[in-house]
């Protein structure tokens, strides 16, 4: 592998966005904004394999494509309503 291809590998990042190969891939704070969790529950997720991740150097990035995944395994919180006296 040559240098210069090797450089035209590197992320280029514009507002959280990382654009790679031309698949959209963002940066944990950033996803998790975008799909409303916590960025500590996101970044668990990510150790437990749960959401795809790439990792360039200390950068962890995660496909714009898991975002519809992950909403799509959303299930709303229900209330159980204990015994009311």
């Amino acid at each position: 592998m040559t240098r210069l291809s090797v450089l035209s590998q590197r992320p280029m990042v514009i507002n959280e966005e990382v654009h790679m190969d031309k698949q959209e891939n963002l940066r944990i704070a950033a996803f998790a904004k975008r799909v409303g969790y916590e960025v500590s529950t996101i970044r668990k997720k990510v150790w437990r394999r749960e959401l795809n991740s790439i990792k360039v150097g200390r950068l962890v990035l995660i496909p714009e494509s898991e975002v519809d995944r992950l909403l799509a395994d959303f299930r709303p919180r229900v209330e159980i309503k204990g015994d009311e006296r």
